[in-house]
Parts: structure tokens; sequence; C-alpha cells
């Protein structure tokens, strides 16, 4: 192996985790993981973005199909969630969904929460 390569790392840090119940959803509920941000993800200002939320819901895209996750972030955990759950239902409203069914998610592996 080339002395030059290095090999980077990263360690994400689970903080909190919630278990969100809505009626749109079509088992009622999803959860959404807290991470710290250890690396700052190239965000210019790291203290205001401290916490990433991410959906274990992911919603097939209206304009092209794949499944997206909501993805949120905060400079405390309570804000992450809140951005998080603010994405997801604009998610909703860009694709004009009032109720999700089966057909329109998918979910995360369980290994990924």
């Amino acid at each position: 192996m080339d002395d030059n390569f290095k090999l980077k790392s990263q360690i994400e840090m689970v903080v909190a985790q919630f278990i969100v119940w809505m009626p749109v959803l079509p088992l009622g509920r999803m959860k959404i993981t807290i991470t710290k941000d250890t690396e700052g993800f190239g965000i210019i200002d790291v203290d205001k973005c401290k916490y990433i939320g991410i959906t274990d819901l992911r919603i097939k895209r209206k304009f092209d199909g794949y499944p997206e996750s909501a993805v949120g972030r905060g400079s405390t955990i309570e804000e992450a969630l809140e951005d998080t759950i603010k994405y997801f239902c604009e998610m909703l409203k860009e694709d004009n969904i009032n109720r999700l069914t089966s057909e329109h998610v998918e979910y995360t592996e369980w290994s990924d929460f």
C-alpha cells in the first residue's frame, strides 16, 4: 500500500431516537434518529448545525420515483428533530400527498436504525 494513501474514518454518535406518530403515515409512525455532527460535513457554521436528524421512512418522490429520507439540522437535538419533521412535511406538500400508502414509501434497513 502506498504510504501517501490515508484511510479516513468517521464515527457518528447517535444522541437520540424518536418515534413520531402521524396519521399520514402508512403504519402510523416513523423513527427519527439524531446524530452529532463531529466533522461539519462541509457546513460553514458547524455550531448552528451541530446535530443531524434523518427519518427511517423514505418517500418515493413524485419527480423521479427515487426514495428520499427527510433530513434536518440544528444546534440542539430538539432543533434537528423539528427541522427533520418540517422537511418531511415539505416533501409531502411538494409531492401533493395527503396520505402515504405502502406504494409511496420505503423503509431503511432495520440495521440502519
